[in-house]
């Protein structure tokens, strides 16, 4: 197999990783507006470790299933994207923010990683 047929896998990745934080973002908000008296700083680091997730295990899900031929590894590269992509939104996006939303950004970049980690191990393949 191709590296070009996993062109378009990749991209989708990266996009769905990019789509999950801009909704977790959008559901912190949600949160703030609407259950101000209950937020804090914990559960705004918590909600975006939980989109980390989320957004690991998504991307995978679904780009896993774009890849023409089912290989070992087209699973391998997805599930390194996911924790190269983790591990840039842990040390450069969060650097970069360097504001209140840093350790937020760190959440979701080690949940995600993490995420990838286990579907690089197979522990939740479909």
């Amino acid at each position: 197999m191709s590296l070009l047929k996993l062109v378009k896998p990749l991209f989708a990745c990266i996009g769905i990783i990019l789509l999950m934080l801009v909704m977790t973002s959008l559901f912190d908000i949600v949160l703030v507006l609407f259950y101000s008296r209950f937020y804090s700083n914990v559960l705004f680091i918590v909600t975006f470790g939980a989109g980390g997730v989320f957004a690991g295990v998504l991307a995978y899900m679904n780009t896993v299933k774009m890849v023409p031929e089912r290989i070992e590894t087209a699973r391998w590269i997805l599930a390194m994207i996911i924790i190269v992509f983790g591990f840039v939104v842990f040390f450069l996006i969060s650097k970069v923010e360097g504001g209140e939303y840093g350790p937020a950004f760190k959440a979701f970049g080690i949940t995600m990683a993490l995420a990838g980690l286990l579907m690089a191990k197979g522990k939740f393949d479909l």
